[in-house]
């Protein structure tokens, strides 16, 4: 495991992750949730009652495994939480990196520039290495 902290804003369908440093030049990944789509449904293709898909949860912790701490940023409470689905999947599948959730962060990511998101990552990350 590397000394790294990863960010992922995300709501339920997509998500940014920065994974190899917090610069505002540093590479972001992004994943954004594809369902199938299912007869007429005016919402064909979003995950049903507000939830993540696993696919989508999956994908994302796949890019995850090398971070020491992980802050996760979304909207939302409850059901319509994208980063509480993602502590609830890595939980259940990847208890090693449910451990590493440094904070959860309640963000309107959608009205966030990377540079803010990034800005407020720094800062959590310089907290982190001063606590452990």
């Amino acid at each position: 495991m590397s000394n790294s902290f990863a960010l992922v804003a995300m709501d339920n369908h997509k998500a940014k992750i920065w994974n190899r440093g917090l610069d505002t030049g540093s590479e972001r990944i992004d994943i954004e949730a594809i369902e199938p789509l299912e007869g007429n449904d005016a919402r064909a293709g979003e995950p049903k009652g507000g939830e993540a898909p696993v696919t989508f949860l999956a994908e994302i912790t796949s890019h995850l495994k090398d971070a020491n701490a992980i802050l996760l940023m979304g909207p939302g409470k409850g059901k319509a939480s994208g980063p509480l689905h993602l502590r609830d999947y890595l939980t259940k599948k990847r208890p090693d990196l449910a451990k590493r959730i440094y904070e959860i962060e309640n963000a309107d990511i959608a009205h966030t520039s990377d540079k803010e998101l990034l800005a407020y990552a720094r800062v959590e990350w310089a907290r982190f290495k001063n606590t452990h």
